[in-house]
């Protein structure tokens, strides 16, 4: 439950604020964008003027002011629900305590959008340092019945206003639109001349400074605090020695003044307002934070008995988090161990180590609940050799003391190192300690039981340890996943509540989901959920789970992006190898071994999966020992079945049936390979497959299964032939089948399936391949099957050639296609009555295609990119291997004709440009495809002539000369004419 003061969500009042025509019509501006960031520092009147506008509003408006400390969703939702009811009573939004923050935004967002248009406005937005994506998902899906008015010291870093910054939907006031104007200062001062001239350069436009000259007069020097110092001198010494006592307070209210300076606090509160530095926010009294520091410098000696009195009281009312800091300035290291010794696991479940650490690195010479609670907030920021140190020492500081309870939690707290860093066998030691010193038991060590069996590869163990529902989330998923449910994992990750979610940043969502994502070889989500690992990482400093993200991120991008992908796995090594962290390097490793190993480069994968092996044996971990030996299998040049049935074995042990799926699929491909068949072995593979929802094994390439396009289809083309029930693989196959084929004909003739050249023998019959290539010459034709017929076979009687041609179009469709099913229509070649062509939707690429189509933009538009990306699809001339065949010439010249237009214009456009070594290569990129050229040469000869090189003009008058020597003709009086000229020059 949370208590709400209506003041969050009301303006200051704004009545007798000034608000320039100047700053009006500014934020009238707003009306016409979604989100205005208003900005500036203290005292620029940026809250005063959004007051003002929010005044004068005609439509509906909520106020939300933020505070200065970290909260969960539910407190922002709360409030956020609060703010909007003040500003439309008759609202009913239901708050749920299951619901998590997106499903709680999106609802909030589905009512606004039946809302009338209205302003949300959120005050000092610099301090929403809390739960921020709630707040980023509500600008990201902004409905447009809603603007925004974000009022801070500085524009958010949310990833949703760049979005907006990018398409121009921001108006951003900043601190220089909020500096006010000579001519508005004059105007404010209801005056002008030469005195207010001076005081308002003395000012510089500062709104808090122009303010307090105007209340209190001139000042005959003004240097920043020193306004602060004469307004001060103006109050009576009884009143500024009051406001020196109580400027230790945040908030001025009648306990607090009381417990400053005692009954005088009553009559002392009705003179506050007369301060200019005060301002009245609900029912208490707030300085301005530079005239709050103004004072505190005023406390001198008494300094120490003014902070400690605000402590004390601001400990009495539990407000921890402003005590501590105080107690801590003023070296009252007791009273602040004790509040720390009370309340610092709090912070720590709320995920603030950051700030218990800040506060424990003030103590010389912390005791041993402190050192346990350093120890606990470092291992929370991943820090974990620093973690131990403090955990060993209060352990040592128990046994010497006897203290059963503190070296209890001394040796949990190690325990728990050795379970994050995944290494069981040292947990394992702790944890029978610990069993043996537990009179009763401790929910914290069942828990760190069942992690540690997942540790060790009994994560199906670890799922009996908990009733049903009782198991913590993070735990779960790693059951899940260590189980080989990669699918249900998934879901109850997605589904997962974040309330839940334990402040552990390398088991953090977004970094499970993505190795899930890259398991079940979904390379886009599982890059993006990476992505967001790594904010929170570089969010929270945390080197270690910044490792950890780089990680995912090369499973993310083997598939599509090796470079990236090697990349990012060496910046993962490095982070570890600098945070002296070995165990975690396993999964790089692991990662790295598959990526050589796809590569072709299989002495690296050995070598890499060999590294992880050596650490991994030390530690315990069997199922990640099981993942690095298929490592090491898959790395084999052959593929040993013999070795993956061992994986197999060891994946069975440790209850994986993802792992049991994968060892299958290899083992099968590796006896195909070898020349066997593997019936039962197939059999058992897809029944796994089928039992368990691993079908996305075999809809494509996975991280860690087969990259083989053609292995894939095999092992479904076989399971069709032998599974009663084969709709699964139906399903999968298709996705095969419709796999794009590029074809090249410029140049020489390949055909390609993904990656993979089809080979010529597998057409069988040269009709086949001649016929593909008919249909291929030009996109969008249809060709009579008589003309076909005529071109396969022109000396054959009609019934040998309707024959040919029959034979020869079954094999090109079973060549393009050949596990298609004899009850699907073919996906690339199209009958129309007595026509046949390539059909308009067939997901073919062919590169002849492209280029003529590039060619004709690019020459439409005169765009030179489109030009030089139709020119690099031209490898040679249309199926040059080919010279002879009169079928394809009349093709393959008007192709050439659209490649040398290409070059010309490429050399014209670089010669205006004045590029004249670009230039000169497209110009002997013309003279090779025709060496008799003569305007050819003339131009090369004028672009080399701005190289000053006298020798290279003449070679190329000479080359000229030479080449037309061999037609009977000499240079013509035009090129002679231009290399005399350009010889002096």
């Amino acid at each position: 439950m949370f208590t709400l003061p209506r003041t969050l969500f009301s303006p200051p009042d704004a009545r007798k604020k000034y608000y320039p025509e100047r700053i009006a019509d500014l934020l009238e501006q707003s009306f016409q964008f979604p989100v205005t960031l208003i900005l500036g520092g203290p005292g620029y009147g940026k809250t005063c003027f959004a007051a003002c506008f929010h005044k004068g509003l005609k439509t509906p408006k909520y106020w939300f002011q933020a505070v200065k400390r970290d909260r969960d969703f539910h407190a922002v939702r709360s409030e956020l629900q609060s703010c909007f009811f003040w500003g439309r009573p008759k609202w009913e939004f239901a708050l749920d305590p299951k619901e998590d923050w997106e499903t709680s935004a999106n609802r909030m967002l589905n009512q606004i959008c039946d809302w009338n248009e209205g302003f949300l406005f959120i005050d000092d937005v610099h301090l929403l340092t809390g739960p921020r994506a709630f707040f980023e998902h509500l600008v990201a899906y902004l409905p447009p019945s809603l603007h925004i008015i974000l009022i801070g010291r500085e524009a958010p870093t949310w990833k949703a206003l760049e979005k907006y910054e990018t398409h121009g939907n921001i108006l951003t006031i900043s601190q220089d639109d909020l500096v006010l104007r000579e001519s508005e200062f004059e105007e404010y001062a209801q005056s002008s001349g030469d005195t207010r001239s001076g005081m308002y350069q003395k000012t510089g436009g500062w709104m808090l400074a122009c303010s307090a000259l105007l209340k209190h007069g001139k000042l005959e020097h003004f240097t920043g605090s020193e306004i602060f110092e004469e307004v001060f001198e103006t109050y009576a010494k009884g009143f500024r020695d009051q406001l020196v006592a109580v400027s230790y307070l945040d908030a001025l209210d009648e306990a607090g003044t009381e417990a400053s300076i005692g009954p005088q606090s009553r009559r002392f509160l009705q003179d506050l307002p007369q301060c200019a530095f005060v301002e009245r926010q609900g029912g208490v009294f707030k300085f301005h934070p530079l005239f709050q520091d103004f004072l505190r410098k005023k406390s001198g000696e008494r300094e120490k008995e003014y902070s400690v009195k605000a402590a004390d009281f601001l400990a009495s009312q539990s407000r921890i988090e402003k005590a501590i800091p105080l107690y801590l300035a003023s070296s009252e290291f007791r009273k602040a161990e004790g509040l720390l010794s009370a309340h610092g696991r709090s912070f720590l479940e709320e995920g603030r180590f950051l700030l218990v650490l800040e506060w424990l690195a003030k103590f010389e010479a912390p005791g041993p609940e402190l050192l346990l609670l350093s120890g606990e907030a470092k291992r929370m920021g991943n820090r974990f050799e620093d973690a131990l140190r403090d955990f060993e020492t209060a352990e040592a500081e128990g046994r010497r003391q006897k203290r059963s309870s503190l070296l209890f939690d001394a040796l949990k707290g190690k325990t728990r190192i050795f379970v994050d860093t995944v290494q069981p066998l040292k947990a394992g030691e702790h944890l029978k300690e610990l069993l043996k010193m537990s009179r009763r038991p401790d929910p914290s060590l069942k828990a760190l039981i069942a992690e540690n069996k997942v540790n060790e590869g009994r994560a199906h163990i670890a799922g009996i340890i908990y009733r049903d529902g009782e198991t913590p989330w993070a735990l779960q998923a790693r059951i899940l996943l260590r189980t080989g449910k990669i699918r249900e994992a998934v879901s109850f990750l997605t589904e997962a509540r974040d309330e839940d979610r334990a402040p552990h940043f390398h088991r953090e969502k977004s970094l499970l989901l993505s190795y899930l994502y890259a398991l079940a070889g979904e390379a886009g989500e599982a890059e993006t959920a990476a992505e967001q690992g790594l904010l929170l990482a570089r969010k929270k400093g945390s080197q270690f789970t910044e490792a950890i993200a780089h990680m995912r991120t090369g499973h993310a991008t083997q598939l599509d992006d090796p470079d990236r992908s090697e990349s990012s796995y060496e910046k993962a090594l490095e982070l570890l190898e600098s945070l002296d962290m070995k165990r975690p390097k396993c999964e790089a490793y692991l990662g790295l071994s598959f990526l050589h190993a796809s590569l072709g480069r299989r002495t690296e994968a050995a070598k890499v999966a060999e590294k992880g092996l050596h650490i991994i044996k030390d530690s315990g971990d069997r199922w990640l020992e099981a993942y690095l030996r298929l490592a090491m299998a898959v790395s084999q040049t052959p593929c040993s079945p013999e070795a993956l049935w061992e994986t197999e074995k060891l994946f069975r042990d440790c209850g994986d049936v993802f792992g049991i799926s994968l060892s299958l699929m290899w083992r099968y491909d590796a006896i195909q390979k070898a020349g066997g068949r593997g019936s039962e072995v197939l059999e058992s593979l897809l029944d796994n497959i089928e039992r368990n929802s691993h079908t996305f094994l075999l809809e494509g390439p996975t991280l860690f299964g087969l990259r083989s396009s053609d292995g894939l289809v095999s092992i479904l083309a076989e399971g069709l032939k032998r599974k009663k029930v084969p709709y699964f693989l139906g399903e999968a196959l298709k996705r095969h089948k419709q796999m794009d084929v590029r074809v090249l004909l410029l140049g020489n003739f390949k055909v390609l399936r993904g990656s993979e050249v089809i080979p010529k023998k597998a057409w069988k019959r040269e009709k086949a391949l001649k016929l593909f290539q008919i249909l291929l010459l030009q996109k969008g034709k249809w060709f009579p099957k008589e003309e076909i017929m005529e071109l396969l076979s022109p000396d054959s009687p009609y019934e040998a050639q309707d024959r040919d041609f029959r034979v020869a179009l079954h094999a090109v469709n079973a060549v393009l296609e050949p596990y298609r099913l004899s009850t699907e229509a073919p996906a690339y070649v199209e009958k129309k009555g007595t026509l046949y062509g390539i059909k308009e939707n067939a997901n073919l690429w062919v590169d002849a295609w492209e280029f003529e189509d590039l060619c004709k933009v690019g020459r439409r538009l005169h765009e030179e990119s489109t030009l030089e990306k139709a020119l690099s699809f031209y490898q040679g001339d249309l199926l040059e291997q080919y010279p002879y065949e009169d079928l394809f010439s009349a093709r393959r010249e008007y192709l050439q004709g659209l490649y040398t237009e290409a070059l010309q214009s490429m050399a014209d456009w670089k010669i205006l440009k004045q590029e004249h070594d670009a230039a000169a290569a497209y110009l002997r990129q013309l003279l090779e495809k025709d060496p008799y050229r003569e305007e050819t040469y003339r131009l090369l000869m004028e672009c080399s002539a701005h190289k000053a090189d006298k020798g290279l003009l003449l070679r190329i008058f000479e080359e000229c000369k030479e080449r037309l020597k061999d037609l009977g003709f000499s240079p013509s009086p035009e090129t002679v004419s231009t290399y005399e000229e350009l010889q002096r020059r």
